[in-house]
């Protein structure tokens, strides 16, 4: 009889324990981002208070991420994707799940039409030149770049690994409608493996000249870099951000919310005036700022001239 009480107190702790580990669990929400902490972190803390939830995140680079995604279990899997252009690199679209925004209506027409992935921002691809080393050298575009002063003093993101590469890449190839373009840069241009490192490597004067986005220059300008932005004459490639849905088998309840919360108004209202991004949104003005351009005011490359493949066979194209 001793015993078999024993056995039935542990059992009741075991019981116990799993379940607490069970809330534990889903306490957390885990997100993918290729976004620096410094732009993400802030953002979420709101969202941590105001639901009394934990978010984890998993940096990395878009596709890296990606990758990583595809090869996980589906119970091992977090909950939500945020940033990169989605809707151009996602090749496996399983790892997944439909979402409609209620917001949809309130975006802005460039928004992507998906029913896997929400528009969340809009990332103009841009050139960052170091302006203390640039001396008399015009940079105004691409073309530009392939000026014989600037032969290997020109950084670029792997396009393999990182959206900002592959972006600034089919942005090169509409130019003419010609991958030759794109071997032309690349046999001119260093290569590097992060996005993060071209801004950096600019910024410290390594480098002229690196390929971009618009809010990470922008951050380090703010601060104190010599760098200016500029807007490639021949058309700038308009990168629109989206968050998803992970196809997990244990979706957290509040993971929805999470997505209504990074395209309501108010976030959207913080991201533009504390950081200088472009608002999906279309009830959400603009910041102005010195150092970036309005959307209006921005060589915009029209959807109808960039190259009409997948992100596979393009990236297997311009080997």
């Amino acid at each position: 009889m001793k015993r078999k009480w024993c056995f039935l107190v542990l059992l009741v702790v075991m019981l116990a324990s799993c379940q607490e580990g069970k809330q534990s669990n889903s306490s957390e929400i885990t997100v993918y981002s290729p976004y620096p902490k410094g732009l993400i972190q802030p953002v979420l803390k709101e969202f941590e208070q105001q639901e009394n939830v934990k978010v984890n995140i998993r940096h990395g680079s878009t596709q890296v991420l990606l990758s990583e995604l595809h090869r996980t279990s589906k119970k091992e899997r977090g909950d939500v994707f945020i940033g990169g252009v989605l809707s151009e690199v996602i090749e496996n679209t399983d790892d997944f799940v439909p979402y409609r925004s209620p917001d949809k209506d309130k975006f802005r027409d460039v928004a992507i039409q998906s029913n896997i992935v929400t528009s969340f921002m809009l990332m103009p691809a841009v050139i960052v030149v170091n302006t203390d080393v640039q001396g008399d050298i015009v940079i105004r575009g691409y073309k530009d770049l392939l000026q014989h002063d600037l032969k290997n003093k020109v950084a670029y993101p792997n396009p393999h690994t990182t959206t900002t590469g592959y972006q600034h890449m089919r942005a090169i190839f509409s130019m003419s409608n010609d991958v030759q373009d794109v071997y032309r840069f690349d046999n001119r241009a260093i290569q590097l493996s992060k996005s993060s490192q071209v801004i950096k490597e600019v910024s410290e004067g390594k480098y002229y000249a690196g390929l971009s986005y618009e809010q990470d220059a922008r951050t380090a300008i703010k601060k104190g870099y010599p760098l200016k932005i500029i807007y490639p004459a021949e058309g700038t490639m308009l990168n629109i951000d989206g968050i998803a849905l992970v196809n997990t088998e244990d979706p957290h309840p509040k993971r929805e919310a999470l997505m209504r919360y990074l395209t309501s108004y108010k976030v959207q209202q913080r991201l533009a005036k504390e950081f200088g991004v472009k608002p999906i949104r279309k009830d959400v003005d603009e910041t102005e700022t010195e150092e970036t351009k309005q959307l209006s005011d921005i060589p915009i490359i029209p959807k109808s001239t960039l190259p009409k493949m997948s992100h596979k066979i393009f990236l297997e194209n311009i080997e």
